[in-house]
Order: structure tokens, then C-alpha cells, then sequence
């Protein structure tokens, strides 16, 4: 009998922000796996969930490209797949932990991907809190109402992708942000945005920071663990 693979999305970085749901999944599988961090420190859905996790649970770390080199990058996915159907192949159900939701530009669904192969394998994504509702929540702001329309926008090139996103949503979430933010700054200035846009950096950890209405923040150093809101509309 094969085991059951579970995605299951831990919020992004709370503990407490946890679903009962995950964490009674977490209470009861054999193995539980997770991206691990640079330098084989632990990574950051290690840490959300470590206290989570019975002291007899095996934690398997999982090793992900942190490079732009597609051949490592789907080499190390690969290897990710083979480690896990270990464990379920041996009839032990296994979670897979990531950080934010696990449907939600998430690291699951790769693993959910290279599994495809192997439908014997029964699988159960398990939502969480993802990252822009909890800044929203953390602001203490609505993220989108009434008839918003909401657009997230990875910024992995620049200021002219979110441009061209202003007249197509009321509310823009922009990700993957912190290496363009002096470009992007220099954009929302531009169209008089500054007052109307928030960033914030490593929601829910202890070290959270809200930097709101961007005027006075022209040149911040960010972590890649923060987040853009826009309000083109006001």
C-alpha cells in the first residue's frame, strides 16, 4: 500500500497562523519535508512549523536551485520527487511543508508537477495564509472590497510589467520586489503613487516591518521576504 502525499501550506511565517487542519496532518505523518535554506541552514517553512512537528517525526530536507540555471533547477526538482516517493513507495504518508499556501507561486507545485507521472500516488493540498492577506491583516487595511479588482504581479522585471498593470486594477500586489524597489519607487513617484502604496517586509516573523505611504523611502534595502500593495484608484 502506497502512501499519501500532502502539500500543505503554513502561512508565511506566524506559527500561529497554521490552519488546524495542517497541523493536525502534521501531528499524525511519518515524514514531513521542506525546502532547505541556504548552507543546509534550516529553511523558512522549517521554522514556522518546528514546534509543530512531534519529536519523532523524520524531517526531510530537501534541497531547490537558488540560481537562474534551468538544468540545475530541474535536476534538483527531480531529485526532490525521487526523495519523496521513497517514503510513500515504503507505504508512509508524507507532508510537504511550504511556506505562504501551498497552491500560491508555491514550491509544491513543482513536486506536485514531477509527481504527475506517477498517479498511483494519492495527493491532498492543504491551503494556508498567503502572504498578501496577511500584510493586508498586519496593516490593518482591506486587501481588496466590493467590486476591486486585484492583480498580483511578480516584479522580476521591473517598473514597465507593473505600468502597464495600473489601469487594469484597483489593487496591485507586487512580489518578488526587493532587488527592482529603487526602480519601482521611482516609477510610483512618478505617477503620484508614493501615498497610495506599502511595503512590508518578513510578515508575521518577529523582525516584521510596515513601511507605509513610500514618500520618505526612497531607497530601501528589503529582504527577498517582502511584498508591494498599490492602490492605482486610491
Amino acid at each position: 500500500m502506497l502512501g499519501k502525499l500532502y502539500g500543505i501550506g503554513c502561512g508565511p511565517g506566524d506559527p500561529e497562523q497554521i490552519t488546524l487542519q495542517a497541523w493536525n496532518i502534521l501531528q499524525r505523518v511519518p515524514v514531513v519535508c521542506v525546502p532547505q535554506g541556504r548552507q543546509h541552514a534550516p529553511g523558512v517553512a522549517a521554522q514556522i512549523i518546528q514546534h509543530h512537528v512531534p519529536d519523532t517525526t523524520r524531517i526531510l530536507p530537501l534541497e531547490f536551485a537558488f540560481s537562474h540555471d534551468p538544468a540545475t533547477t530541474t535536476r534538483l526538482w527531480q531529485q526532490a520527487v525521487q526523495a519523496i516517493l521513497i517514503p510513500l513507495r515504503q507505504g508512509l504518508d508524507v507532508a510537504f511543508v511550504c511556506e505562504g499556501d501551498s497552491s500560491f507561486y508555491s514550491t509544491f507545485t513543482y513536486i506536485a508537477q514531477g509527481l504527475s507521472a506517477h498517479p498511483e500516488i494519492e495527493i491532498q493540498v492543504i491551503p494556508g495564509v498567503c502572504s498578501p492577506c496577511a500584510a493586508a491583516a498586519a496593516v490593518g487595511l482591506p486587501l481588496v472590497q466590493q467590486t476591486e479588482r486585484l492583480l498580483v504581479l511578480p516584479a522580476v522585471q521591473g517598473w514597465e510589467p507593473l505600468e502597464a498593470a495600473l489601469s487594469h486594477a484597483e489593487v496591485i500586489v507586487v512580489l518578488k520586489m526587493a532587488r527592482h524597489y529603487p526602480e519601482l519607487w521611482r516609477g510610483l513617484h512618478k505617477h503620484n503613487l508614493l501615498t497610495a502604496s506599502y511595503v512590508v517586509e518578513w510578515v508575521g516573523w518577529p523582525q516584521q516591518r510596515i513601511y507605509r505611504d513610500l514618500t520618505a523611502y526612497p531607497d530601501l534595502q528589503l529582504s527577498y521576504f517582502s511584498l508591494m500593495v498599490v492602490r492605482p484608484q486610491g
